[in-house]
């Protein structure tokens, strides 16, 4: 048994709904496949596909896609069944995931910093900061399409 199929009966274990690890499933193939496809073979060995080399690289090719979000929530996942299985010892997806955000927030625009500074002083939570400015990116992104 590989750990795919361990990693769903994990998902299983936890209450999971078929379509919800059905997706999952599918996006860590995409990911593996990635890996395969762009690191040569000692790169592409088991611990390999946990580092943050693997997953910075992943998250750059599709930080674009539609799906993206999705993408980042199954590896975030299988990350965190990785680290409770102790198959690895440090959560690097956390630490992609934390660099990519901070690169973002870094490069707002000025308008954005703003909102995101009074927010802060209205003492709104981290999380609700977050969501905030993510749902201004995406409308900014959205009324000015890439040219």
């Amino acid at each position: 048994m590989n750990h795919l199929d361990n990693f769903k009966i994990w998902l299983k274990s936890k209450k999971y709904n078929q379509g919800t690890i059905r997706n999952y499933i599918c996006d860590i193939n995409k990911y593996l496949r990635f890996t395969k496809k762009h690191f040569s073979s000692p790169k592409n060995s088991e611990l390999f596909i946990f580092s943050e080399e693997a997953f910075g690289t992943y998250v750059l090719h599709v930080a674009d896609e539609k799906n993206s979000l999705r993408y980042f929530t199954s590896l975030a996942k299988y990350s965190q069944y990785a680290l409770e299985k102790k198959i690895i010892a440090t959560n690097n997806f956390k630490i992609v995931r934390k660099q990519v955000l901070h690169h973002r927030n870094t490069h707002l625009d000025p308008i954005v910093q703003l909102y995101q500074t009074n927010l802060t002083h209205q003492n709104k939570t981290s999380a609700t900061i977050k969501n905030y400015i993510n749902d201004v990116q995406q409308f900014i992104n959205w009324s000015n399409p890439i040219k």
